[in-house]
């Protein structure tokens, strides 16, 4: 009776994880069943579905891991607008719309197993569900030596970052005893954190997580892949890939707080580094998708300094941070998946008088881009704002917070550029691009989700206070 209260207990704790694999298994027998025009379906099947997962997320009860369920409603919010560009998407991506869509679910389940991992074991087995349905899907461009270039980096690079991440999950297993985070944490604060054993092992597992946030020095691969991927990956990488390895990177960390005093040097000098790089490179950058690729890195850098700070008001703000920096990017995609739809280009030089083509895809890019600049009044400056209000609590840290700061205006220098080749330089064609209407409507809730975050921040900064101050 014990052992089924048991798996009884640990099924209840899966819900969503369960369903997901259930609409796999329906979109997989949709796919083998259905005309290759019936096909055309799956991606609403899967819009729907993930649709009925968010609005059931909310009658779960928090209990103790609101940071878990936190990250699982994101993802799944990723995971729709997505699945909503690969509609716009569909015909790059040809006869292999179930494969697309079923690797798409497999990849968003990962995501909600590295959301609520309470072990190192489940936490490496979802995050390489997560990275090999990646690895395909980067080079799912059938006869585009781009893609399959992005396909074939990703994995060498990602197979390098998991073999790091095993090493020191066994590093870690050999010291404690155990890949339970309770008993793992309590073995190194019984300790104190000494050891060297444990302390290599953490550095492992923490280079293994900044290749998915991208960070220097694990960087190389985004360029290339951002640029190569097809472009709802390339979205899916931006937002929900490194979410992902921030989820992770903030529960290993407080799991080893005990080496805060080694973790916390090694990675601030990881995000000021990360900081310069990204936005230094994105400033030559004469391709849409490739210049958010090095943004992204830049981007990482900054929430690293949440993770730096190391307190719940420091993880507050990477949570509220990750959900406006999901709203701005996704907007963005949008507007770029709509634009090489009709162009297909992802040159800057062919952004020029978007306005006069199509103002509301001219409109979504400005305020997109303001937003991952930390413009005000909208999201991405009051998610930034947090972040250095809860680095600054540390006054060790002042030179991280300048520098941040620097960052932001070497990075309106970009955004704006683009912004400006929208709205300001004369167009090159004139012909209008037709947007469909499903496109329209996640293009607005982008845009209106961007803006409420930066005049109502009420309700998700409390959200995301719930979440972090249950991690600790």
């Amino acid at each position: 009776m014990g052992s089924e209260m048991d798996w009884f207990r640990m099924l209840s704790g899966h819900i969503l994880e369960i369903y997901l694999f259930v609409l796999i298994l329906v979109v997989m027998l949709a796919d083998l069943f259905l005309s290759q025009e019936g096909k055309r379906s799956l991606g609403g099947i899967a819009i729907v579905g993930l649709g009925v997962a968010l609005a059931a997320s909310f009658f779960i009860p928090t209990g103790a891991d609101a940071y878990g369920l936190y990250f699982q409603r994101l993802f799944l919010m990723t995971s729709i607008f997505v699945l909503i560009q690969g509609e716009a998407f569909r015909e790059r991506i040809g006869e292999r719309l179930g494969e697309f869509h079923t690797l798409l679910l497999f990849a968003t389940t990962g995501l909600l197993f590295i959301s609520g991992a309470k072990d190192f074991l489940t936490l490496f087995v979802s995050v390489e569900l997560l990275t090999v349905s990646l690895f395909i899907l980067a080079a799912f461009l059938e006869g585009d030596g781009r893609s399959a270039e992005a396909g074939m980096k990703y994995v060498i690079l990602g197979a390098l970052a998991s073999a790091f991440f095993l090493y020191g999950i066994s590093f870690v297993y050999g010291f404690t005893g155990s890949l339970q985070f309770d008993e793992v944490a309590t073995a190194v604060a019984r300790t104190g954190g000494d050891g060297t054993g444990v302390t290599l092992g953490l550095a492992l597992i923490v280079a293994g997580l900044c290749f998915k946030v991208g960070a220097v020095p694990f960087h190389f691969w985004v360029p290339d892949v951002y640029e190569g991927a097809p472009t709802p990956i390339t979205a899916f990488l931006t937002v929900a890939s490194k979410g992902a390895g921030f989820a992770a990177l903030m529960r290993v960390l407080t799991v080893m707080a005990p080496l805060a005093g080694i973790w916390t040097t090694a990675l601030a000098v990881l995000a000021a580094a990360t900081l310069l790089y990204g936005n230094l490179g994105a400033i030559p950058q004469t391709n849409i998708k490739r210049l958010l690729g090095y943004s992204s890195i830049g981007q990482a850098g900054f929430i690293l300094i949440g993770v730096v700070a190391g307190s719940p008001e420091g993880v507050r703000a990477v949570l509220f941070y990750l959900l406006a920096y999901a709203f701005g990017a996704m907007g963005a995609f949008l507007a770029i998946v709509a634009f090489s739809r009709v162009t297909k280009s992802d040159e800057l030089s062919d952004y020029h008088g978007l306005w006069r083509r199509s103002p509301l895809l001219a409109v979504a890019i400005a305020i997109s881009f303001l937003s991952l600049a930390g413009f005000p009044p909208l999201g991405g400056f009051f998610g930034k704002f947090l972040l250095l209000v809860a680095l600054l609590e540390s006054p060790e840290h002042l030179w991280l917070g300048i520098l941040a700061v620097a960052s932001v205006i070497v990075s309106l220098y970009y955004y704006l550029g683009v912004i400006r080749r929208v709205l300001v330089f004369p167009p090159t064609d004139e012909t209008p691009i037709p947007i469909p209407g499903f496109l329209k409507a996640a293009i607005v809730v982008a845009v209106v989700g961007t803006i409420i975050l930066g005049i109502i921040q009420g309700p998700f900064v409390t959200q995301a206070d719930r979440a972090a101050w249950s991690l600790f």
